[in-house]
């Protein structure tokens, strides 16, 4: 180092690990001791001899044993490299291990086994310029690209959020079952498993558990073991179980029956709400020809049109035309809906398509009509059709169709709401039946046929049909051949108005949806969520009621009912604290939801009624709908295609699962589910580190 004030050269080794001495002459480069290196004629000869010297050599060691620090051996050097690498690989899996979870969680097929096109090996191409570990993993090739290093990965993940989930589960004092079979692509029978529970804010959350092969049929029997099984692999009690909803096919029905000996007779079926009211629509299907007449036609309109491409594609270029004549941006183009066997809010958008293109479909059947290429069969149908759009009366049943199916399809999408509760599905019931009470009046009989007689091209007078001819009984008729007459009454022919042979089958088509509600919504879940709602509503309102037996019988394992009784004595109390303070004061409580609110604004409610905080818990548990079977049924469609028809169980479990619990898969702890790989055999924990 160069001194400004002495200018001079001191050694820096020397100076700072040197020991005091005075026996040399190389003193002289020591600063503070020394005076410093200042002949420059001999510079290179003196550094030399200095550089040389002992003093410095000593000085330089001690400056490297200091640098150094105390001496290691190889195996040690050795060892620390290793472990330094083996926890960049450890981080490596656990970037790779997110890869593979953005992919379950997106139902994505994992493409490969050596492929390096395939789209995980791709991702982590695209995460080893900012990740070390990654790069290494990827660069060396083990243990992340192999098939069944992948399912192994797939599945410690999966089952990590299936435990914490099962955890939250077996943690409830009771939850609902809720199941439903069907066939995947390759008519593999399948069962979906949820689970349904309330949380202590009366939060209702339904849970994907899994879906199991139905190997040994769709029997009552086959289901019930399959049940028991998943309930036995989750550790699940069944004890606990306060409701079971299944749909209402006969193997179902009978499965409730044998769940009911394994549950206990706490345990309530339910059938699902949703499916009662697709059966309902069926029922009143079968007695009303005012609604199967004008289904049929939307049927048959969508076999002749909407099942070619061609024909949809005319159809199309049709209501462009129409479009461009109209010039209004507000025309849209439709296309005919078919009445599907599975999707049940298809029928009133059907008709509605009908109803809105009349003028379009008759233009697009006379076309077909003169069409060379249509066969003779189909040019028939066509015929037979056309007149049907200016009948007053077919057109007048497809309006009322559309009106009354569009009631209990609308009913439908609310029955199918993830977050159904017991309260929410019997006001839409309420709503939906007091809405068919308006509906038999002459008023909306006249508002439909108003609207009918509106429609371009329908005949608004058409000749009322002559009562049919009948044989004159033999024992009546004097000539030897047999002759036909008119039935008369009081001498005058018996006619039918043109009004009342409209209002009759309109009338009967009511009159066949009210009466199936009642029966189809009438059953023994429902029954026992309508007595609990009737007592705490009215226990809140200061009105008695006696505490129903089948309730009570249903409270045994999770609700005390005397303390019940004393408890909801005092709801009239709470109510009065919550009004002193709230800024809208509650007269009378008409809805469960409403008593829910107040426990949920005075949590010391829940603590000081703990009866009836279970007792609404319950009330919400209650399964009153499948409709997350049947979405499940939908993610199985959308993961196992025909394209990936081969996936096995285990792999078509996890994506699903993956894909449905969504949060879940994020809350994964990596780490956990890294240690688990790698801690399956000797050969992993060695490239791993333990």
């Amino acid at each position: 180092m160069y001194d400004r004030q002495q200018r001079a050269v001191f050694c820096d080794s020397c100076t700072q690990h040197s020991t005091p001495s005075t026996s040399t002459s190389n003193d002289v480069f020591r600063f503070g001791v020394g005076t410093g290196f200042t002949n420059w004629k001999h510079a290179v000869t003196r550094l030399g001899e200095h550089a040389k010297s002992v003093d410095h050599r000593a000085a330089y060691s001690r400056m490297i044993k200091e640098k150094a620090g105390p001496l290691v051996s190889i195996a040690s050097q050795m060892d620390k490299l290793l472990s330094a690498q083996q926890g960049l690989r450890r981080q490596g899996l656990i970037s790779h291990l997110h890869t593979l979870k953005t992919l379950l969680r997106q139902g994505i097929a994992i493409r490969g086994d050596t492929d390096i096109e395939s789209n995980i090996h791709q991702f982590n191409l695209d995460k080893i310029s900012h990740d070390n570990g990654l790069k290494l993993l990827v660069e060396e090739g083990r243990f992340i690209n192999s098939h069944d290093a992948i399912q192994e990965q797939e599945q410690l993940l999966v089952l990590d959020a299936r435990r914490s989930l099962v955890k939250e589960i077996q943690s409830k004092a009771f939850y609902a079952i809720l199941a439903d079979e069907s066939h995947d692509v390759t008519k593999l029978e399948q069962l979906s498993f949820y689970t349904r529970a309330c949380d202590e804010n009366y939060a209702v959350k339904e849970d994907f558990v899994g879906i199991y092969d139905c190997c040994h049929g769709i029997s009552s029997d086959a289901l019930m073991s399959y049940i028991k099984d998943i309930l036995l692999r989750c550790n699940l009690d069944p004890t606990k179980v306060a409701g079971f909803g299944f749909d209402g096919a006969s193997a179902m029905r009978s499965l409730a029956a044998k769940m009911k000996e394994v549950c206990g007779d706490q345990a309530s079926y339910f059938h699902c709400l949703a499916h009662c009211n697709e059966l309902i629509v069926k029922d009143a299907h079968e007695v009303s020809p005012l609604l199967s007449e004008s289904l049929a036609m939307c049927q048959s309109l969508y076999a002749i049109v909407g099942a070619y491409p061609k024909r949809v594609a005319l159809l199309e270029n049709v209501q462009r035309d129409a479009k461009n004549e109209a010039e209004s941006e507000d025309y849209n183009i439709l296309r005919l809906k078919s009445l599907s066997m599975t999707r049940w809010t298809t029928r009133a958008k059907a008709a509605n398509v009908i109803l809105s293109k009349t003028e379009e479909l008759k233009a697009t059947l006379d076309l077909l009509a003169k069409d060379k290429s249509v066969t003779a069969d189909t040019r028939a149908k066509i015929k037979g059709l056309l007149p049907q759009f200016c009948s007053r009366k077919k057109m007048f049943g497809l309006q009322a169709t559309y009106e009354l199916v569009g009631l209990l399809e609308n009913l439908s999408v609310q029955l199918q709401s993830v977050g159904l509760t017991a309260d929410l599905a019997t006001f839409c019931i309420r709503s939906a039946s007091g809405r068919l009470d308006e509906m038999r009046s002459d008023v909306e009989f006249e508002r439909i046929l108003k609207r009918t007689l509106a429609m371009p091209g329908v005949i608004t007078s058409e000749p009322a049909a002559a009562p049919r001819s009948r044989k004159i009984p033999r024992r009546l008729n004097d000539s030897d051949v047999m002759t036909t007459e008119r039935l008369t009454l009081g001498g005058a022919t018996q006619e039918v108005t043109q009004v009342h042979s409209l209002k009759q089958p309109y009338f009967e088509a009511v009159d066949a949806l009210k009466q199936s509600i009642s029966e189809r919504f009438e059953q023994e879940g429902m029954k026992v969520v309508r007595q609990i709602e009737s007592y705490l509503l009215s226990a809140c309102n200061r009105k008695q009621v006696p505490l129903p037996v089948s309730m009570e019988a249903l409270e045994i394992p999770f609700v005390d009912a005397l303390d019940l009784v004393d408890e909801l004595k005092g709801l009239p109390a709470i109510i009065g604290l919550y009004n002193a303070t709230a800024d809208i004061r509650i007269k009378e409580v008409t809805k469960v939801s409403t008593l829910c609110d107040i426990f949920n604004e005075m949590p010391a409610a829940k603590v000081a009624n703990p009866q009836t905080h279970k007792l609404l818990m319950l009330y919400h548990t209650m399964p009153l709908a499948t409709a997350s079977c049947e979405r499940s049924f939908s993610v199985m469609r959308r993961v196992k295609t025909w394209v990936r028809s081969r996936s096995g169980q285990n792999h078509l479990n996890n994506v699903m699962f993956a894909h449905i619990h969504k949060t879940a898969m994020d809350q994964i702890n990596f780490e956990k589910v890294a240690s688990e790989f790698i801690n399956l055999n000797d050969e992993r924990k060695c490239y791993f580190g333990y």
